[in-house]
């Protein structure tokens, strides 16, 4: 659905499905805001999701290792953080718009680092 709205440069509002009564639903194009997205044209839906999911991942340890000075600290966050069988379960099962979950360590990083900065 993607990949057709961005070959036509159009914003797909429908999509062709054959398990219903008709042809035509209202699609809910899971948005992707991401320069991954423009790769859609030379790679599959798979592989677009997989980097999609990777760049989410990373810029996740990264604000994850900014936010922890220890490393103990950092590798028991860590594990918490990707073992939540409810965020994995969704993940996996390709709930792909819950990515935005991996920028939590930098919401934690901004937060800790306003109050370190109100408090002196």
């Amino acid at each position: 659905m993607l990949r057709g709205g961005l070959e036509t440069h159009s914003i797909p509002w429908t999509a062709p499905l054959t398990d219903f009564a008709t042809d035509r639903v209202f699609a809910w194009p899971y948005p992707l805001f991401s320069p991954v997205i423009l790769l859609s044209p030379w790679f599959s839906d798979r592989v677009i999701f997989t980097l999609y999911w990777l760049l989410g991942y990373s810029v996740g340890f990264v604000g994850a290792v900014k936010l922890f000075d220890d490393v103990w600290k950092l590798a028991v966050f860590w594990l918490v953080f990707n073992f939540n069988g409810y965020m994995v379960g969704h993940l996996l099962a390709g709930h792909i718009q819950l990515v935005g979950y991996f920028l939590i360590p930098w919401f934690l990083y901004a937060l800790h680092s306003r109050v370190r900065l109100i408090s002196g």
